[in-house]
């Protein structure tokens, strides 16, 4: 059984005799066979400053209760050899000077907040910064030979010499020189020193975390040969300004040296990146390339930093990519990450040191999957061509860029409509149409190739086959990159091998400002241009001689026309070339020219009470009658005897058909298929 006695003795000589007699508290121990403590063990007065305690035959100091400002620590007490000292034992005690007995073999977080001098026996097995890191005063160390630590130069170093372990925080100088055949510091090794100058010598591989931290040192010389240098090392150093980081160095923790040390390092250590993160740093040997693609990077992150994105977390992605074929990188960028709304091409202008944008696919519309430039050779202008799909609806967006006197200019060249399940549930695949110009074609897709970039594909080849007459400049395909954005988490991908500089022989420069477009007309306040080749009109009296205006447009393959009230019909015959028409209105006349648009294979219309001006409409393939509701329970019987029809819309978001509605439907015309609902 364990025994422990705590012993706050007084030790008594009565009458000249040498019997003692010891207070004890607890269970009985001793060390020797004899029932008490022998004058011989221990003195008088040196038992009285210690509080301690003894456990299987060693005792344990838990406090210093005496006045000395020289303590040496007693090598027994209570006749047993002392092994360990509390380490707050010295809290309360003004103790100048501790040394320490042979039996204590390690000291952790020792607080001594007035010693100024500690003595070390050589078995001490284990020895770091946290031991000492309380002793706030502390100037000088002493470490008995013959153990694992020796001290040098007033420094704890290993035996061997290869590790500086410990700095005194208060030892005297203004410059410390590391011993020759350190290798490595260890962890806060010199945390809060004093001295202003510190010079390492060659043989220093490692700087460990914090170990110059909250310093006083206003130069340091790091050696070549020094790899790694830990994190928050030289962080809080309040005189330190500058730092030079020799080649050898390999890579830095976070937070090595504070934001406002102007650094000086090596541009080809791979292991630096974290450097790129701070404002003032300088690159040796480093070539444009390094440069240009360090710079772009940080632009990237203090984009992120410096908008607040509804407090979330957003992780940028940057893909370097040669396109315009000068042997140097453009720049492809993802603020938001993977699935961004917005994507944007940047290339570098070595004229200003700086990159530029030279287009960007930032509405609401979604995921930028190609983007092109072409050169146009009827008035030889460049334009920029982005294809997008949408994030809150599935559908495709083509947008043409170029730039005014007004700033950027964009126009939506094409567009598909939203997707549409077939059937109840979309397993008969989906429907939609695509329209580029005045290219215009109706589309359906099985599950299986919605659910691919097949969409994405087709749309694409509809572009190129639009613009085939224009010369096509440079392209990229974002959908390549998505797999490898996928595949990896890393924020920046290098796409193949870049030039230092860039090939000024293979560059191209392309001017994306927007020629002057021919005006024919006004619909209200709204110009016409010939090129027009979809048209949204908005609550406007529209006549015949608008609609023969229009007329005048070769590529007008979409209209849309919107007004509360009624419109009259009258002349939109004349728009032989229509593929798509949208009439949101509340009542409409003169719905007999409808039937002369002998091309238009959309129709999309709000329901008026009488629907029979649609059963005419034979070339019309997609039929989608909205706002249903509080018709008559036969307002798509005309449908029936449309010819052409394939497929049946028959809601915007909801299920405006009723169940008696969809049978007599389809008794009627099986051969259509019904589309409930949109996807969005």
């Amino acid at each position: 059984m364990k025994k422990r006695i705590i012993i706050a003795a007084v030790l008594v000589m009565l009458c000249g005799c040498s019997d003692k007699r010891t207070e004890i508290t607890g269970e009985e121990h001793l060390c020797e066979t004899s029932s008490a403590v022998t004058a011989e063990d221990i003195s008088q007065e040196r038992e009285k400053d210690y509080s301690y305690t003894i456990e299987n035959g060693e005792a344990y100091i838990g406090k210093y209760v005496g006045e000395d400002t020289e303590v040496l620590i007693p090598e027994n007490l209570g006749g047993c050899p002392v092994t360990g000292v509390n380490k707050r034992a010295f809290m309360s005690s003004g103790a100048v000077s501790i040394t320490f007995p042979s039996g204590v073999k390690s000291i952790d977080g020792f607080r001594a907040p007035s010693a100024e001098v500690i003595h070390l026996p050589s078995g001490i097995s284990e020895l770091s910064y946290s031991a000492l890191s309380y002793c706030a005063k502390l100037r000088e160390i002493y470490i008995e030979d013959g153990g694992r630590y020796r001290v040098e130069n007033g420094a704890v170093l290993t035996a061997d010499g290869s590790g500086l372990v410990f700095l005194p925080p208060k030892m005297q100088g203004e410059c410390f020189e590391v011993p020759d055949g350190v290798r490595w510091i260890a962890d806060g090794a010199c945390r809060g020193n004093c001295f202003t100058e510190i010079i390492l010598p060659k043989s220093v591989e490692r700087i460990g975390d914090s170990a110059f931290a909250y310093s006083d040192i206003k130069s340091i010389t790091l050696n070549e040969g020094l790899l790694y240098i830990g994190e928050g090392a030289f962080s809080v150093c309040r005189r330190l300004t500058e730092l030079y980081l020799p080649d050898s160095v390999e890579s830095v923790g976070y937070g090595f040296a504070d934001d406002n040390v102007k650094i000086e390092a090596y541009a080809e250590a791979e292991g630096l990146s974290y450097l790129n993160e701070l404002d003032d740093v300088t690159y040796r040997n480093e070539t444009l390339l390094q440069a240009a693609m360090r710079k772009g990077v940080k632009e990237q992150k203090n984009f992120i930093k410096n908008n607040n994105f509804w407090d979330h977390e957003i992780k940028f992605r940057i893909i370097f990519t040669d396109i315009n074929g000068d042997d140097f990188p453009e720049m492809l960028s993802y603020p938001y990450g993977m699935g961004c709304k917005s994507f944007d091409v940047y290339y570098y202008s070595v004229e200003t040191d700086s990159w530029l944008r030279s287009g960007s696919f930032d509405s609401d519309e979604g995921l930028c999957y190609y983007t092109a430039i072409y050169r146009d050779r009827k008035n030889d202008s460049c334009f920029q061509l982005q294809l997008a799909e949408g994030d809150y609806t599935i559908a495709e967006y083509a947008v043409k860029t170029m730039w005014n006197e007004s700033g950027m200019f964009k126009e939506y060249v094409g567009y598909s409509s939203l997707f549409f399940p077939v059937g109840h549930h979309g397993s008969d695949g989906f429907v939609s149409y695509y329209r580029i110009g005045d290219r215009f074609e109706t589309v359906v897709y099985s599950p299986e190739e919605f659910n691919s970039q097949k969409p994405w594909i087709d749309f694409r080849n509809m572009a190129e086959e639009y613009f085939s007459d224009c010369e096509l400049l440079s392209e990229i395909d974002i959908a390549d990159y998505f797999d490898m954005l996928s595949s990896t988490d890393d924020m920046v991908i290098y796409d193949g091998e870049f030039a230092d500089k860039p090939n000024v022989t293979q560059k191209q420069e392309y001017d994306l400002t927007r020629p002057e477009r021919k005006v024919i007309g006004e619909i209200g306040e709204q110009t016409i241009y010939e090129d027009d080749t979809a048209l949204y009109i908005y609550d406007e009296e529209l006549s015949y001689d608008d609609f023969r205006l229009l007329s005048q447009l070769p590529g007008l393959t979409a209209l849309d026309i919107k007004k509360e009230g009624c419109v009259d019909l009258s002349g939109i015959e004349l728009l032989k070339g229509l593929k798509r028409l949208n009439l949101y209105c509340d009542e409409y006349t003169n719905t007999q020219y409808l039937s002369q648009l002998s091309e238009l294979e959309w129709f999309m219309v709000n329901a008026v009470p009488d629907m029979s001006f649609i059963s005419d409409m034979d070339s019309v393939r997609v039929l989608e009658i909205y706002n249903t509701d509080d018709m008559p329970e036969d307002i798509f019987t005309p449908a029936y005897d449309m010819k052409g029809l394939e497929y049946l819309i028959v809601s915007k978001w909801n299920n405006n058909m009723t169940e008696e509605q969809e049978k007599n439907f389809m008794n009627k015309r099986p051969d259509v298929k019904l589309c409930f609902y949109k996807i969005g």
